[in-house]
């Protein structure tokens, strides 16, 4: 790895506070709502912190969503009380649930030091028409309807969140993302992926649990770049790691079971060319990874595939590839990979 990379701790506050008090040992506002606030009075409640940051408590309890809760200011934190704190999209809402950085459609700002936790998102998406958003101008129209979206954001958390039933996918990172941490993160029933990472660098991705979403359960792409993904479970997704576009990110600790297609699809990104051949573009290969204490299992297709000859300098290492119905590791042309799997049949 070219940069060191430092995994940050998380820390969760449970406050016990009156409505409207100080936070326990800390120097920022918070503020308590309770079941049936609307996405509106969430909305006020964070652009109503102090300039210098704050907390939006929620209780247990219901949340309908009719609009996207943004948190586009420095040192906001959207927090719940565990899993029974709900937010749910409202039928026909076709919207994002909750977005951390700005609403526009290319970021012309960033935000700093904003975490969400402590809750369950339902992005309720059998009850929605579309998988962009759907607003009044062009603004904002490029961003999907995803239960989490964090963009153009830099030291940023998300600990113990809960992402299913999204209209696209559970949690995408997007748009200029750096050293964000997330742990303890579960996607599951999502429209397409469990987790998408894009254009993200210098992140923290662990404990995570992501399950049966038909695009993929973790999907990396457009400059994923030295990056940590450790101590996930992948499980009848339709492919488990989806990565184009990655480079010298380190996996550690994954399980990869029952996949639909393959356990790890491994490529470049190709455009159709104006005669309708495929052309590869240039810097989208995966570079520079490594895998250890991989397990792959049962996939309908291959356990590991390399899908493109520029895809090199990867590693796998301390690995096991069972029962995956096109093989263990299959690469375009053979030595790709530097491996020591083990694979059985």
């Amino acid at each position: 790895m070219k940069r060191s990379m430092v995994c940050l701790a998380a820390l969760a506050v449970m406050a016990v506070s009156p409505a409207r008090a100080w936070n326990r040992g800390g120097d920022m506002d918070e503020v308590i709502l309770g079941p049936g606030a609307t996405a509106a009075k969430i909305q006020a409640a964070l652009d109503g912190l102090p300039k210098n940051g704050g907390t939006v408590a929620l209780r247990p309890g219901l949340y309908t969503i009719d609009r996207p809760v943004n948190l586009c200011r420095d040192n906001q934190t959207l927090r719940g009380a565990g899993p029974t704190t709900v937010l749910r999209l409202a039928d026909n809402a076709n919207c994002p649930v909750v977005v951390v950085g700005t609403l526009e459609s290319y970021p012309r700002r960033i935000v700093y030091n904003v975490r969400v936790c402590d809750l369950t998102i339902d992005g309720n998406r059998t009850n929605q028409q579309v998988e962009c958003w759907i607003t009044p101008t062009e603004e904002g129209s490029e961003i999907r309807n995803n239960g989490l979206t964090v963009r153009g954001a830099t030291d940023c958390f998300v600990e113990r969140v809960r992402c299913y039933g999204a209209r696209s996918g559970g949690f995408v990172s997007e748009k200029g993302v750096y050293r964000l941490t997330v742990s303890d993160l579960a996607a599951w029933e999502n429209q397409f992926d469990g987790m998408a990472l894009y254009e993200t660098e210098e992140s923290v991705f662990t404990r995570l649990f992501l399950r049966d979403n038909p695009g993929a359960g973790l999907s990396l792409d457009r400059g994923f770049r030295q990056n940590v993904v450790g101590d996930a479970i992948l499980v009848a997704n339709g492919i488990g790691v989806f990565m184009r576009h990655t480079h010298e990110s380190v996996f550690k600790g994954l399980v990869i079971r029952n996949s639909k297609e393959h356990g790890v699809f491994m490529a470049q990104v190709a455009e159709k060319g104006a005669d309708g051949e495929w052309i590869f573009k240039p810097g989208t290969e995966c570079t520079g990874n490594v895998f250890s204490g991989l397990h792959i299992s049962d996939s309908v297709g291959a356990g590991f595939l390399v899908n493109n000859d520029t895809c090199v300098n990867n590693v796998i290492q301390g690995a096991r590839m069972v029962r995956n119905g096109s093989g263990g590791l299959c690469e375009s042309k053979p030595g790709l990979v530097r491996t020591d799997a083990i694979v059985e049949k």
